[in-house]
């Protein structure tokens, strides 16, 4: 596919019931720790084609947005987009100077690393003192996303303790509806025209939205779900080292 098909993929991708949900998830954490009324730099890492970026960009424009992928052609995606500083690289060794964010996102890149001891200290080393990492990974319901890599809960909580964070906390989303598989899930890997993609039926959408907003009330409210297609945490880096 050209760029031109993989832009208008991104597009449709981006507007769908269950990315729609993830950005809303990822919103949510971010603002109750980096204020959109004061500037700020965030790090997607592992950004794919920029949805995040672009979307969360829009609505915050003091939050200066950086991103990092795998993938050359997601970089130029992400790029073309968004206008944002997006680099090649891997997450186990991040090409951005220590102290350098506010917050850093990780959606589903956890996934392409072997170890992810290795990846998290690095997003703790870019991180500034009290900045916060939000991460989201797929559960055994979603393995086949992962190539069969996922996180239970708890191994999530000791990755992210390991590696120095305080205050972690999580709980899973996707939990009212029976997992799917939508054809657009594989487009961009399986070598599918965007002409050939196509949106769930509007009738589905609205369904789903209106499921995943129950979902979204719930956590609004101070509540958790103990289980669910993915899995949502969040951790602070200290404001100062331990010292005992």
């Amino acid at each position: 596919m050209n760029i031109d098909e993989y832009l208008t993929l991104a597009e449709i991708e981006d507007n769908l019931w269950h990315a729609r949900s993830r950005l809303a998830h990822v919103e949510r954490v971010l603002k109750r720790v980096v204020s959109p009324a004061r500037p700020a730099r965030v790090l997607n890492a592992g950004c794919g084609h920029g949805g995040v970026m672009l979307k969360l960009g829009q609505r915050y424009p003091n939050w200066d947005w950086s991103g990092l992928d795998s993938s050359s052609v997601a970089c130029e995606l992400a790029r073309k987009r968004t206008g944002c500083d997006v680099r090649e690289g891997s997450i186990a060794a991040l090409p951005f100077p220590t102290a350098s964010f506010e917050a850093v996102v990780l959606i589903d890149a956890l996934c392409e690393v072997e170890k992810p001891e290795t990846a998290l200290a690095e997003v703790f080393r870019v991180l500034k003192p009290g900045g916060i990492l939000v991460l989201n990974m797929p559960t055994r319901w979603r393995a086949g996303e992962a190539g069969g890599r996922v996180l239970r809960r708890r191994q999530a909580h000791a990755f992210l303790s390991g590696a120095g964070f305080h205050g972690v906390q999580s709980t899973h989303w996707h939990t009212l509806t029976v997992p799917e598989v939508w054809s657009w899930k594989n487009a961009l890997s399986g070598g599918r025209r965007a002409g050939d993609l196509k949106r769930p039926a509007w009738p589905i959408q609205l369904a789903m939205r209106t499921i995943m907003a129950g979902e979204h009330a719930w956590l609004h409210a101070g509540g958790r779900w103990s289980w669910g297609a993915y899995l949502l945490a969040a951790g602070r880096k200290p404001l100062v080292e331990d010292w005992i």
